[in-house]
């Protein structure tokens, strides 16, 4: 029996096609989002904070990262210290960077994830070289899963060429099951919660 014959009588005993039922936002889903996505962060190592203003951002910054430090801030309203938040910067220029600050467009309650585009991170090596990141999100972009957060990515106009999810620092339990923070990035996440 030749090749092509037993593919016909394969095709030819396939049964009829069947649409695919609408399963519709099948996530979790939450009634204080913002809660929920504070946990979260702090489930996942990093250090949640509420607040009303990025004036009170930049005061605790300020106050947690004292005048000593260095930081490149890509989040407008937020201050940079000791360095500037040029866009042109290579990859290598962030080996000195203690902190960088950005915006995420929204956040994950169910895992404490932060969605940051190209455009928000002025190079990718940012979030990995420097020494500590923080990330401002509003509570009003939460949304509750992931497939609410795909379907609010594959619903924007275009796509950026670089992206990330960030949750929580570094982190690596690879050796003898020891949790090690900031083993191959960021020491440390601080995320910023406005209304």
């Amino acid at each position: 029996m030749s090749r092509d014959r037993i593919l016909e009588d394969v095709r030819a005993a396939l049964p009829a096609p069947v649409k695919l039922p609408e399963i519709g936002d099948i996530g979790v889903t939450f009634e204080d989002k913002a809660a929920t996505f504070a946990e979260m962060v702090t489930v996942v190592g990093g250090s949640p904070t509420a607040v009303s203003s990025l004036e009170e951002v930049n005061q605790i910054l300020k106050e947690e990262f004292g005048d000593d430090e260095k930081w490149s801030s890509f989040c407008p309203g937020v201050d940079s210290k000791g360095i500037g938040s040029q866009a042109d910067r290579g990859g290598h220029d962030y080996e000195d960077v203690d902190l960088v600050v950005l915006e995420g467009v929204f956040g994950v309650a169910e895992n404490g994830a932060i969605w940051v585009p190209e455009e928000q991170v002025g190079h990718p090596a940012s979030l990995v070289l420097s020494q500590h990141v923080a990330i401002v999100v509003r509570a009003s972009e939460l949304v509750d899963n992931m497939h609410q957060a795909y379907a609010r990515l594959s619903a924007a106009d275009r796509l950026p060429r670089y992206g990330v999810f960030v949750s929580g620092p570094s982190k690596t339990a690879d050796i003898e099951q020891s949790l090690v923070i900031g083993a191959h990035g960021s020491r440390s996440l601080r995320v910023f919660i406005l209304p």
